[in-house]
């Protein structure tokens, strides 16, 4: 009986470290997904705008953002990934540290930290890029993300370019933005605004994408843990049928026999938990995962808890109910 019961608690160890890294590798990449890009408060505003009118220009619509306020920046995509146009009035861009920025003209940058080496000269400290020199106003620390891939460069919005395009503005109220949007008037420019904080759905795309592997190894490990659960659940009861018998004998009921079946395996699962939990965070300190498991939160430990405690206990009960309605069956038509 002790071997078998050893054994299942192995067994639910193993079991327990493994969906406890998972479900630390999901709730980190859950969490990254509530990153913004490039560092953005969670009240910015993504305006998507569009015009044929060339004399509607970029520099016209930061202007009449100053008007209503003074501190703010605005973000524009260029035709490269790792670089944006940033044009900021008197304000704090996050990625580059608590200090306000005054302004950034259009032959300046700030760049990462990762590229520092990069730099050609001392005064003024100069970078090249896609064939054009910009002077490195500061530098700032990358984002630590893999969900998506975070610009190195931020380089000076160009004012003169005609006002289209996707734009992220940060520190304007949406009623001062729309304020200044609904002031051009001409016939061919729209606008639209959106949040640019992702939807539930949205996220979650992002963190199965992202553990697609954690995922798919985790949907085929609950396979097999189905199969061979149920044939260790099974072997663990055989083992204690002179227990069983014994008690039965002395006028334990059906009931009775089932419950302290399910409290003494409950005991089990929460051992396995212990040491599972405990051999998941050495494994976590000791790196050898980082690939995979690079966080590990009181949360994940708590759901891994419940999902497992949930999952075996769902399918112990009707091993105990088919293995106690067996036995009472025999045994009554021995005492007959």
């Amino acid at each position: 009986m002790y071997k078998k019961s050893i054994y299942l608690f192995i067994y639910y160890t193993v079991l327990f470290m493994f969906v406890c890294l998972t479900f630390s590798a999901l709730q980190h990449s859950f969490s990254q997904t509530g990153k913004l890009e490039d560092g953005v408060h969670a009240d910015s505003i993504k305006v998507t705008m569009s015009t044929e009118n060339p004399k509607l220009t970029i520099k016209q619509f930061v202007q009449n953002l100053q008007e209503n306020d003074d501190s703010f920046f605005v973000l524009k995509n260029t035709s490269t990934t790792d670089m944006k146009r940033l044009s900021i009035h008197n304000a704090v861009f996050p990625l580059a540290g608590p200090k306000k920025i005054d302004s950034l003209p259009s032959n300046a940058a700030l760049l990462s930290k990762a590229y520092e080496n990069n730099i050609q000269g001392h005064n003024p400290p100069l970078i090249s890029a896609y064939g054009k020199t910009y002077e490195v106003k500061k530098l700032f620390s990358p984002q630590e993300t893999n969900l998506f891939l975070p610009a190195s460069l931020y380089i000076g919005m160009n004012t003169n370019a005609s006002l289209n395009g996707e734009f992220i503005v940060d520190g304007v109220s949406k009623n001062d933005l729309t304020k200044v949007l609904d002031a051009f008037v001409d016939e061919s420019f729209q606008y639209e605004l959106s949040d640019v904080r992702l939807a539930l759905k949205d996220r979650l795309i992002l963190v199965v994408k992202d553990q697609i592997i954690v995922i798919g190894v985790l949907l085929l490990t609950l396979i097999l843990i189905l199969v061979n659960t149920i044939s260790t659940i099974t072997t663990w009861l055989a083992s204690r049928e002179k227990e069983i018998t014994v008690l039965f004998l002395i006028g334990a009921s059906k009931a009775a026999l089932r419950y302290k079946l399910l409290y003494d395996y409950w005991k089990i699962i929460i051992a396995s938990f212990l040491a599972g939990i405990s051999l998941a965070y050495f494994i976590y300190l000791s790196h050898v995962f980082d690939i995979l498991f690079t966080d590990m939160q009181w949360q994940s430990i708590i759901v891994s808890f419940i999902f497992c405690f949930i999952f075996g206990t769902c399918i112990t009960w009707p091993s105990i109910l088919f293995y106690t309605r067996r036995y009472t069956i025999y045994k009554r038509g021995a005492r007959s």
